[in-house]
């Protein structure tokens, strides 16, 4: 007996599965920090271009610290409270800091001594990243101005600034 209409059971051919057994960072001669040298060699062959990138050695690239968000100008009623943000990524991972420059001209590190701003820092979300953030707890006219947040590292140093106003 034929079944109508005929068929035909196609098999899936075998795929080739591979895996990477490198978990090692590794920094590439093109400055780029890889997730492992199975990555970087990846690159290479996707590119079509063999030879054009080797391992230039074990462990993240070093480099100059980078803004990944930076904080944002930001009104807000007196009184109120509001925060500031800022994520860098580097290697040496950077360390962060803030400046403040008043409005009428006066400046100053943070943290102070002042009782309505909090000022953290923590390693992380991801590898070779710091975020911070300075929290104003109730907003007076005199925290008005520029805050900027400064991350440094070995490698050298990046700003990224943000206007606090009050509005209403």
């Amino acid at each position: 007996m034929v079944s109508y209409p005929p068929y035909t059971q196609m098999q899936d051919e075998p795929e080739a599965l591979c895996v990477c057994k490198e978990t090692q960072v590794a920094c590439g001669s093109n400055n780029r920090t890889y997730d492992s040298v199975c990555q970087m060699n990846q690159e290479v062959a996707d590119s079509g271009f063999p030879n054009t990138l080797y391992l230039k050695h074990w462990g993240p690239c070093r480099s100059v610290p980078w803004i990944i968000s930076g904080p944002q100008d930001i009104g807000s009623s007196l009184g109120q409270g509001l925060a500031l943000d800022c994520e860098v990524k580097g290697y040496p991972i950077p360390s962060i800091h803030w400046e403040f420059k008043a409005d009428d001209g006066t400046s100053r590190m943070l943290p102070s001594d002042d009782l309505y701003m909090a000022v953290q820092v923590r390693g992380g979300p991801e590898p070779y990243m710091a975020t911070s953030w300075v929290q104003i707890v109730s907003l007076r006219h005199k925290d008005t101005g520029t805050y900027t947040c400064v991350a440094t590292n070995t490698e050298g140093v990046v700003r990224a600034s943000a206007q606090v106003g009050v509005r209403g």
